[in-house]
């Protein structure tokens, strides 16, 4: 990877370090556990906030793949994931 590609990377975090620690998370809360209880709701199936956060992710794969290619594709992705991460790795573990 060259310096150049690896500051673009490094941007691409921090964008998205930003959108889920500062402005998005400030303008819409935290609506990840009653989205995914809604779409849990209306598939019949149980949709973690992982999971969620995860087909956000996937959503924005396919943008960068069949869409143009723009920045705002890899910033959420990045995002989504990182907030799929911290669902799961915050996620107390099943008693025994």
């Amino acid at each position: 990877m060259t310096d150049v590609s690896r500051k673009e990377a490094e941007e691409i975090l921090t964008i998205a370090s930003k959108l889920i620690t500062e402005h998005r998370a400030d303008e819409h809360g935290d609506s990840f556990k009653m989205t995914a209880a809604l779409w849990s709701d209306y598939l019949g199936i149980q949709i973690s906030e992982e999971e969620f956060c995860i087909c956000l992710a996937l959503m924005k794969i396919a943008r960068s793949k069949l869409g143009r290619k723009v920045k705002d594709h890899y910033v959420d992705g990045a995002a989504y994931m990182a907030l799929a991460g911290s669902a799961t790795l915050n996620k107390p573990e099943p008693a025994k």
